[in-house]
């Protein structure tokens, strides 16, 4: 092969240095991986502490979504 195909990433590599933003960050100066997931938010938990509560609000979802699916097996 001739020395211009010999290296296909050149033309890349040097479209990337001209790219690229000299007050960017290195990897050194960001936190540690571990650090940075360790403040992920925790997940909300649903408590409800009353089981009629619970109980109520299964059946109204149930009422609702009936309410809404109606019209469409009346018309099967």
């Amino acid at each position: 092969m001739s020395s211009k195909h010999s290296d296909q990433a050149e033309n890349l590599r040097r479209k990337n240095r001209d790219y690229r933003d000299p007050k960017e960050k290195d990897s050194a100066s960001l936190p540690p991986r571990s650090e940075t997931h360790s403040k992920e938010a925790e997940k909300v938990k649903w408590n409800i502490r009353f089981p009629a509560a619970r109980f109520l609000l299964v059946i109204f979802l149930i009422m609702v979504a009936a309410a809404v699916l109606t019209p469409v097996w009346l018309d099967l």
